[in-house]
């Protein structure tokens, strides 16, 4: 489609990483494409923007986060084969790669930390343990929360859900307490006690009776 209209496009090879466990093997497992439009390279992982496997099944869900990805996002899951597509200040060897931590992209969605804070943390071997999300049906955007936790720290959260009910603290199974809601906008603030996880989650009976949509999950340390 690109080359019909006449723009500079190109296939990129390379090496993936599509989940915690994934191993980067000898030779180059994915393709994605780089598209210069403006004298700006633009990235695109079609593939993976087509949709996701759910319970070993094919969905069919369009993810805009693949169209136009920050390369210093882009480059904690895909290492081209040339280093003159990766369009980072400080390029990324295939031994760095490899070691790279896993990240989810909500964490760059809801702008939890950039991709060079967290290359810079990882080659200042400052280890981090990131959030894990899960996918849901209820819309929420969140405006504050921390990139880890520990314990004996409080932590403010700040979440916007139009179609939200309550929010939840899962292991619990209650609400989580002190929550204000403001409008679309639920505040609250959790301290670790003890390690372990806080995985929490939000409410709408009208579309899941008595289920749980659960956001996101700490490892707390």
């Amino acid at each position: 489609m690109a080359s019909h209209l006449g723009l500079q496009v190109e296939i990129v090879n390379g090496f993936s990483k599509n989940s915690e466990k994934a191993k980067v093997g000898r030779e180059s497992d994915h393709s994605w494409n780089s598209i210069k439009i403006d004298d700006e390279n633009i990235l695109l992982d079609v593939t993976w923007g087509a949709g996701s496997e759910m319970n070993n099944k094919w969905v069919s869900k369009t993810n805009y986060y693949y169209f136009n990805t920050d390369p210093d996002e882009f480059i904690f899951k895909h290492l081209p084969d040339s280093i003159n597509y990766q369009f980072i200040d400080a390029p990324v060897s295939k031994e760095e790669f490899k070691k790279m931590p896993y990240v989810s992209n909500e964490v760059f969605i809801n702008n939890l930390i950039t991709g060079k804070e967290i290359l810079k943390k990882f080659r200042s071997r400052i280890k981090t343990s990131f959030p894990s999300f899960l996918s849901t049906e209820i819309d929420y955007k969140i405006i504050k929360a921390p990139i880890e936790m520990n314990i004996g720290v409080s932590y403010d959260f700040i979440i916007e859900s139009p179609n939200g009910y309550e929010l939840i603290d899962y292991f619990k199974n209650k609400p989580i307490k002190k929550v204000t809601k403001d409008g679309n906008t639920f505040k609250f603030s959790y301290k670790a006690e003890k390690q372990g996880q806080f995985q929490y989650g939000i409410s709408n009976p009208d579309l899941y009776k008595n289920e749980l949509s659960i956001i996101s999950q700490y490892i707390i340390k």
